[in-house]
């Protein structure tokens, strides 16, 4: 008479196993990112599109300038070095053919501190499709830091766009203090990978000009989750990454997560439920039979 509850328990089980791992995955990421926006503020500065010497955060969606902060853009070429004031500027420098590489240089300048960054490429065949291999060249305060590695640089680019899935640099604060962090890719050229082989370090520059380096492979921020926020804000990689897994980095669907596994969940409780609610029923039914 009661076999029905068997199949339904069994039935509820079975759903909720089936379901149990993506929703915990879920909350572990929901609660990491929870920890990451308590602890720190991480906004990516920004090289304005149309104005190359400005550089800001988002606020509302809106640019902001960012106190104490310039650049200038420069290139060496054709042994002279040119200051870069605008996309024309720019473009008419690019437009000019060498046998040698021209040398592009972004300098920063933040609460005293210095930092550069350049690469190299061919001008006079440079289009919006272009792409150049080369090392990205970081000095902070005159000290070198470059490490060879290449990277795929859009060259016809002054923005974002010119070091993006390679290299972006974040505006950071905890508890009061304030850094620069420069994000960096660091496991070659290239978009045919496997996630697990990204790998990035991270330059972190404080008011003083103390810099710590740190590197971190795809995975490795489960103690320090915001490193992920780190790579993800800095758009210095070819993919998004999760904290603890990529569960939340899934394009979503009906199947995913509606289907499977908030409704196979749901059902799994509401199966639950059923069986539970049922059972006042059946012992009253049994003490009726007792009492006749």
């Amino acid at each position: 008479m009661f076999k029905w509850r068997w199949w339904l328990t069994g039935w509820a089980a079975l759903l909720l196993l089936f379901s149990a791992p993506p929703i915990v995955a879920m909350g572990l990421e929901y609660a990491a990112s929870a920890k990451v926006r308590n602890h720190f503020i991480i906004d990516r500065i920004y090289v304005n599109s149309a104005q190359p010497g400005d550089a800001e955060v988002l606020g509302e969606g809106t640019g902001v300038p960012i106190s104490g902060f310039s650049l200038r853009n420069s290139l060496v070429h054709g042994g002279k070095t040119v200051a870069i004031r605008s996309l024309d500027d720019y473009a008419r420098q690019i437009a000019l053919p060498s046998d040698e590489a021209a040398v592009y240089e972004r300098a920063y300048s933040w609460k005293g501190q210095s930092i550069r960054v350049t690469d190299r490429f061919l001008t006079g065949d440079v289009t919006r499709d272009s792409r150049a291999q080369s090392a990205l060249q970081i000095t902070i305060n005159g000290v070198d830091w470059s490490t060879g590695g290449q990277a795929e640089v859009r060259p016809a680019y002054l923005d974002e766009n010119r070091y993006h899935g390679y290299y972006g640099m974040l505006l950071v604060r905890e508890e009061g203090e304030e850094r620069l962090v420069l994000v960096q890719r660091a496991d070659g050229v290239g978009f045919n990978f496997k996630p697990e082989t990204l790998a990035w370090r991270m330059l972190s520059v404080d008011r003083r000009g103390a810099v710590t380096e740190q590197r971190v492979a795809y995975g490795e921020w489960k103690d320090q989750p915001e490193l992920a926020n780190y790579v993800n804000q800095s758009n210095a990689t070819p993919v998004s990454v999760g904290y603890r897994s990529g569960i939340l980095q899934v394009w979503p669907s009906l199947f995913f997560p509606i289907l499977y596994p908030f409704a196979s969940g749901g059902g799994g409780l509401l199966m639950l439920a059923a069986v539970g609610l049922s059972l006042p029923f059946r012992r009253r039914n049994s003490r009726e039979r007792i009492t006749e």
